[in-house]
């Protein structure tokens, strides 16, 4: 139990709540690579030896669409072993539990696109730059909460 911190009590029930999907897990759709310093279809090891360069730049978001099956999913991310996120994207990009939460009533409304980025990149610039794009984007998009999936 927590007395402070950056806390919000929910304006209404979860059950009525429309809920996105955020995770820094590097995830995107097969068919949108979003080419990472201009590199298309960079590889997992390009990726780690890179990852300097990823923690420099400011982060690309992909949106992917919430329908997407396993197979047309595709991570890349410098900063981990991505071997179970790619074997079981529920590991770190859990659309499919949260699509089931939504079929049972569980969230209003789960967003039509989940959204992920590779999360090796500078804390500060997400903290005042990239968070603050993104919150006010999900906002203008109707969501009203966020499970955040930190890697």
């Amino acid at each position: 139990t927590y007395d402070e911190g950056p806390f919000a009590e929910p304006a209404k029930p979860l059950s009525q709540t429309r809920v996105a999907l955020l995770t820094s897990s590097g995830h995107f759709a097969a068919g949108d690579d979003p080419n990472p310093f201009g590199v298309a279809d960079m590889t997992q090891p390009d990726a780690e030896q890179r990852i300097t360069d990823f923690i420099k730049a400011p982060p690309t978001l992909s949106r992917i669409p919430i329908d997407t099956v396993h197979e047309d999913l595709r991570v890349r991310h410098g900063g981990y072993d991505i071997t179970s996120a790619a074997s079981d994207p529920g590991v770190t990009f859990p659309i499919t539990a949260l699509r089931e939460l939504a079929a049972e009533g569980v969230i209003g409304d789960l967003h039509a696109d989940a959204f992920s980025f590779p999360g090796a990149t500078a804390q500060k610039r997400i903290i005042n730059e990239s968070g603050p794009e993104w919150a006010q984007m999900l906002s203008e998009e109707g969501v009203e909460a966020v499970l955040l999936v930190p890697v």
